[in-house]
């Protein structure tokens, strides 16, 4: 993906799958469960076609970039690979 180099905390490692967007526009359907799961439904489609891992770039300050908040990725078990600036990389291994 060309415009992850873009990202101070980028790129994504080669051996992970990258999850470009995952997010809920509509405030008001935020907070249901439909991030979880959306993620839920990619991790198990990624896991089922034998990759190891997902990396996405989270969010930590602005609210309305098309990014999940940094939170919601530590809550399902991702880990902040490189951060550097307001949209850290973060990785998930499934295996």
């Amino acid at each position: 993906m060309p415009q992850t180099v873009e990202y101070k905390s980028g790129p994504p490692t080669e051996d992970a799958v990258f999850l470009a967007c995952l997010y809920v526009p509509k405030r008001e359907l935020r907070g249901r469960g439909i991030g979880r799961y959306m993620l839920n439904q990619v991790l198990a489609d990624v896991r089922n076609k034998g990759y190891d891992a997902v990396e996405a770039f989270a969010c930590t300050g602005s609210e309305g970039a098309p990014v999940s908040p940094l939170g919601f990725y530590l809550k399902h078990d991702f880990i902040v690979k490189k951060r550097t600036d307001e949209f850290p990389l973060v990785r998930k291994v499934l295996r």
